[in-house]
């Protein structure tokens, strides 16, 4: 087993709300699982946001899509979070930076003694 399946489970949930529907859910997801598992799902998140979100164009400036996500681990200690405004385009990026920050967490510190 490597280390980031041996590490302890987190609990993860992003939310994605069209711009001008902030009551209806485009995407609401959430799970727990390894750090490895998280990852992935946020990775694969980060692949369909890409593939179903305008491309974009010159009026974005003015559409925000409304982005929340939580990752933490089970004694509730958060690992990173956010809730606000996002460009479309961004998202999917987010999301990835998101799944790279889930795996740096469960690697094991190198800190010299």
């Amino acid at each position: 087993m490597t280390t980031l399946e041996t590490a302890p489970q987190l609990i993860y949930m992003v939310e994605i709300t069209r711009a001008g529907e902030l009551l209806e859910c485009w995407w609401h997801i959430g799970n727990s699982g390894s750090p490895a598992q998280v990852a992935a799902a946020l990775d694969e998140l980060a692949h369909r946001t890409q593939r179903d979100l305008p491309a974009p164009g010159a009026d974005d400036a003015q559409e925000r899509y409304w982005l929340r996500y939580l990752v933490c681990w089970p004694d509730g200690v958060i690992l990173d979070s956010f809730e606000g405004h996002r460009t479309p385009y961004l998202i999917p990026s987010e999301l990835r930076g998101l799944a790279c920050t889930v795996t740096a967490a469960a690697q094991p510190s190198n800190h010299c003694p």
